[in-house]
């Protein structure tokens, strides 16, 4: 799965944590209660090969130079995350 598809809905997309679950309450990224990932918990949870998983992390680190900065930034959107990750085809 890439990470444009976890987080196609902007239910699916959360700031402030890696992972959320139902509740709103942080989890783990692969917590089976997970329902929402910020960027970052997104890569972790699609890219679980460590090797694949860094390329992943430091393509969209490329472009955006701090990822947890750039999807915690107060003023940003579902709309320019998926853009993001479109536009890199993760």
């Amino acid at each position: 799965m890439k990470i444009r598809e976890l987080l196609a809905t902007p239910e699916n997309w959360t700031q402030g944590v890696y992972a959320r679950n139902s509740g709103q309450w942080p989890c783990s990224v692969r917590d089976i209660d997970a329902c929402c990932w910020c960027l970052h918990g997104a890569a972790v949870y699609c890219y679980q090969k460590i090797a694949e998983r860094l390329f992943i992390l430091e393509k969209i680190g490329a472009e955006v130079k701090n990822i947890s900065a750039y999807n915690d930034a107060p003023d940003r959107t579902h709309a320019e995350i998926l853009a993001l990750v479109e536009k890199l085809d993760v």
